[in-house]
């Protein structure tokens, strides 16, 4: 009888294996499965190979060299946020004495010197909950690494290269026929991601005609934006992305040489629930959309080099920020972790052009009347929508709309819980590639052993 019991073991444990594993992968395609039909008119995009010249593209290899370094993080430890007007929703609060933030995605304000979400608080959410494109089953510090790539902005003095024939006919596309003027951002924006690195699914901040990244908080923004209750006054926007990277290519127009690299631009162009559309990030070539309206992001810049995590082990060990330097002398980009009191060290990261994912971003407005192109000004507000006013129509649709609280609830929450309501309720963004399409490893955040353990 005893032999009957163990005989049976073995096929009570595959049993249950063959019932966990079900359940996955019933999980997984319920998880996938899309609630709202692909747009009818996908959002539109333009490719232009060959956009910069052979020379074009060294002379902006050399700005970036010599005007460009040192390029700092992306997120660093302390954000200079650009709102004057609202720099929080009422969120705020002390920071410890060494000026840490404790609370998850906010960061210290460099002006109010409290704790406030982080301008960049939908994307770095959506990347550690989902992992990214590539769905990374990480913890929160090594995937911090991963988004936190190095971007500084510079005046448009590049802005000549944007004035051919081909620029022009992909930014009436993007523009349409009813807004035909188009104004450049008086900045554009330089980045470098390291192996290991990706730019996670996100929206560009967007402009409203009485509210801007000026006055409110631009995770807020985003949140108008991806509710469609603000649609009628968003000012449409172009965004260019043109990379300047030399990775060793025997033929630029073959695609499957671009698998080696990865880093491919991802666009959602149908929705978030959607395949989306991938494309080769081409040394020299521009990709155009409007980045404010349609999820774009990329894959990970070689997505088998060891992961960047490094950089989080110094920010832990006193850094208070990294950058990425070029050296003329060894012709290699250097990652230094920037010391608040002690001298800047170099890291062992150090790349040739031929290592890094580089791009340029040139963005602008649309415009229906050439006047009022020439005459409005983003940074003055125009007194016509206040954070009051934006919260009232958001806390309105939840409650009565869209059931997805009552109001005594709602009014029972404090204003960091509100914000991350928000946030979590209407922003949409897609889930990753991965079978498994969420981060479980930022699930046992609580529960350390385990996640040692596992991740």
């Amino acid at each position: 009888m005893a032999d009957e019991n163990q005989s049976n073991q073995p096929t009570d444990r595959f049993r249950m294996i063959r019932i966990l594993s079900m359940f996955i992968i019933f999980f997984s395609y319920y998880w996938n499965k899309p609630t709202a039909p692909p747009r009818e008119v996908p959002h539109r995009h333009v490719t232009i190979d060959n956009f910069l010249s052979a020379e074009q593209h060294q002379q902006l290899m050399r700005f970036m060299e010599t005007q460009l370094t040192p390029l700092p993080t992306a997120i660093p430890k302390h954000q200079t946020p650009t709102s004057t007007k609202w720099t929080s929703m009422g969120e705020e609060y002390e920071p410890l004495a060494d000026g840490q933030c404790l609370k998850p995605y906010t960061a210290l304000n460099e002006h109010t010197r409290q704790c406030t979400l982080s301008d960049d608080a939908v994307r770095i959410k959506h990347f550690i909950q989902t992992g990214g494109y590539n769905g990374w089953k990480e913890t929160a510090p090594k995937l911090q690494s991963r988004l936190n790539s190095f971007t500084l902005q510079s005046s448009s003095s590049s802005s000549s290269l944007f004035e051919s024939d081909e620029f022009e006919s992909a930014v009436e596309k993007i523009c349409g026929r009813n807004n035909p003027y188009f104004k450049p951002f008086p900045e554009l924006s330089f980045s470098i991601q390291i192996p290991g690195q990706s730019v996670p699914m996100h929206l560009d901040v967007p402009f409203f005609w009485p509210a801007t990244k000026y006055q409110f908080p631009a995770w807020l923004l985003m949140v108008m934006q991806f509710s469609g209750l603000f649609q009628q006054q968003r000012i449409p926007q172009v965004q260019a992305v043109v990379y300047l990277h030399d990775w060793p290519l025997t033929n630029a127009s073959n695609d499957a040489e671009y698998a080696v690299f990865d880093g491919h631009f991802v666009a959602y162009d149908k929705g978030h629930e959607y395949k989306p559309v991938v494309i080769p990030a081409r040394p020299r070539s521009a990709i155009v959309c409007d980045g404010s309206e349609v999820v774009h992001g990329s894959s990970t810049f070689l997505p088998d080099a060891p992961s960047p995590n490094a950089l989080d082990m110094d920010m832990e060990n006193g850094a208070s920020s990294y950058s990425i330097r070029f050296d003329a002398q060894t012709q290699r980009w250097t990652v230094f972790t920037d010391n608040d009191n002690d001298a800047d060290a170099a890291t062992n990261l150090s790349f040739s052009w031929r290592e890094i994912r580089a791009s340029m971003v040139y963005r602008g407005w649309c415009f229906a009347d050439k006047e009022i192109m020439k005459s409005h000004s983003f940074h003055e507000w125009s007194e016509d929508l206040t954070l009051d006013d934006i919260l009232a129509v958001l806390k309105k649709h939840l409650i009565h709309e869209m059931n997805a609280i009552s109001e005594e609830k709602w009014n029972a929450l404090d204003a960091y819980q509100k914000a991350n309501f928000l946030m979590d309720t209407f922003v949409k963004l897609p889930k990753s590639e991965s079978r498994i399409p969420v981060n479980y490893c930022s699930w046992l955040e609580k529960v350390p052993m385990l996640q040692n353990l596992i991740c």
